[in-house]
């Protein structure tokens, strides 16, 4: 897999980021591909819906992405994206320890004199059904992350619950950011959430691949998510002498994420109002550039799934502009004053495009193959 496409590009981050990465690589052989795609994928989630950019009239979005890290059994997978979703879970474990106090108030007190009711605000969901997921949903304005070990679980669980399907259709909705209804079997109601946020992320190994895709891949759920691929797959895996992660390095990423979270959490709790991003000039233009360039590539291209692959990718790229614009704006000490992507910003997103059109592309061979390792 020696190619320079399925290299991840470390240069979408500030510097204070990249040197995480690389420490948790040196002291503790996190992979760089899968600890920089959790980490942009962490920091999309603790955006949530505080921020949205609009590229046109009609096209405003959220950063809400679908993450999968594609690796075989032992490749160090799972830490990295529990390192980089630590910051929100710790969060988590304060606020939801606050609402069993406050829902316990609630309870004890006289009808009369309760209130409103208390509602759990969290960030991170585990293993969840759609029904479940639209109730967090509606406590948590902001959006929530769906984490999950095994994506092969989740994507198995869909209609698992439900009688006549629809759950893949509903996330396939949601990843647009539609509206969600939801009929509940239990009783006469209607749960619906005008802007759901729920990313995901987890991972899967490349012989599952086929087993979950092969049958649907035509359905337009398969190129949604973004394929993390790590080229040195396979290698040894050698303990380090250290103990645990490097010293300081969790409170680095915490104070990285700290400006954006606390912006998220105001926003969750109704006391700040969401923030737009627009394009600036330049940065419209060389995203036109962009697409115009691969539009006309996929013209020439015989395979037919390469202008599907390219909608999907077009679609996270102005997702991609905003989360690296916060992530500059907080490491510049200007998140929350500027309204602006820029140039750079731009820039840097058609990179990681590039990087996850690579990646696509790479794991519909696995699939169609059967999930054999890729060319080394």
């Amino acid at each position: 897999m020696e190619n320079d496409r399925l290299i991840f590009p470390l240069a979408i981050f500030p510097k204070a980021i990249q040197d995480i990465i690389h420490d948790l690589d040196v002291e503790n052989g996190y992979p760089i591909p899968y600890t920089a795609a959790a980490f942009f994928h962490a920091f999309a989630c603790a955006i949530g819906n505080s921020c949205t950019c609009r590229f046109m009239e009609n096209w405003e979005t959220a950063p809400i992405l679908y993450t999968a890290l594609v690796g075989g059994p032992g490749s160090i997978k799972t830490h990295p994206v529990s390192f980089a979703m630590a910051p929100l879970v710790r969060r988590d474990r304060v606020s939801l320890e606050e609402y069993s106090q406050q829902l316990e108030q609630y309870r004890s007190a006289q009808p009369d004199s309760r209130g409103p009711k208390p509602k759990a605000r969290q960030r991170i969901v585990r293993d969840t059904t759609l029904e479940a997921l639209v109730k967090v949903l509606k406590s948590n304005p902001v959006g929530v992350c769906v984490h999950v070990d095994e994506l092969k679980g989740w994507l198995s669980s869909f209609n698992k619950y439900r009688n006549g399907g629809g759950d893949k259709e509903a996330w396939l909705s949601m990843y647009s950011g539609e509206p969600i209804v939801v009929n509940r079997k239990t009783q006469d109601e209607v749960d619906t959430v005008p802007h759901p946020f729920a990313s995901v992320i987890g991972t899967i190994q490349p012989g599952v691949l086929p087993k979950v895709f092969q049958s649907d891949i035509d359905n337009g759920f398969f190129p949604r998510l973004l394929y993390v691929l790590n080229p040195d797959d396979g290698e040894p895996v050698l303990w380090k002498e250290e103990e645990d992660l490097p010293s300081g390095t969790a409170e680095r990423w915490d104070r990285v994420m700290a400006p954006v979270l606390s912006f998220a959490d105001a926003y969750n709790m109704g006391n700040e109002d969401s923030i737009t991003y627009t394009f600036s000039t330049a940065a419209r233009q060389f995203l036109v550039d962009w697409q115009n360039k691969n539009e006309m590539a996929c013209a020439e291209d015989i395979s037919s799934h390469a202008v599907e692959f390219l909608r999907k990718i077009e679609t996270a790229l102005i997702r991609f502009t905003l989360v690296i614009q916060v992530m500059r704006d907080a490491d510049g000490g200007t998140f929350g004053n500027n309204r602006i992507i820029g140039p750079e910003s731009a820039i840097l997103a058609t990179l990681l495009a590039d990087y996850y059109l690579a990646t696509v592309r790479e794991t519909y061979e696995l699939v169609i193959t059967g999930g054999d390792d890729v060319e080394k």
